[in-house]
C-alpha cells in the first residue's frame, strides 16, 4: 500500500513538474537531463526518501522480505541517490 501511494505521489509531482515548471521549460534537452530546479529537487527528494524508508523497513523485517527484496531496496536507493551528484562535476554547461 505504501509503495502504491508513493508511486501515485511521485508520478503526479513528475507530471506537474513536466507541465508547469517554468525553469524546466526554459532549459534545452541537456538542461532537462543535467539541470536542477526546485520542483525536480522535490521529486528527487520524495523518491529517495521513500527508497530510504523501504531499505530500513526491509532491513528490519529481513526475515519476512528476504535478501532479494533487500537487494532491490539497496539498488533503488543507490540509483536514486545518484541524482544528488553535483552538476558542477558533470562538465556539461546548460542554458539557465
Amino acid at each position: 500500500m505504501v509503495s502504491f501511494v508513493q508511486s501515485i505521489i511521485i508520478c503526479a509531482l513528475s507530471i506537474y513538474t513536466m507541465l508547469y515548471d517554468q525553469e524546466r521549460k526554459e532549459m534545452d534537452w541537456a538542461g532537462r537531463v543535467w539541470g536542477y530546479t526546485g520542483m525536480s529537487g522535490l521529486v528527487q527528494a520524495m523518491a529517495t526518501g521513500y527508497f530510504a524508508w523501504d531499505f530500513f523497513i526491509t532491513l528490519i523485517h529481513l526475515d519476512i522480505f528476504g535478501v532479494g527484496l533487500l537487494a532491490h531496496a539497496v539498488s533503488a536507493l543507490v540509483v536514486f541517490s545518484f541524482g544528488y551528484v553535483s552538476r558542477a562535476s558533470t562538465r556539461h554547461k546548460t542554458k539557465m
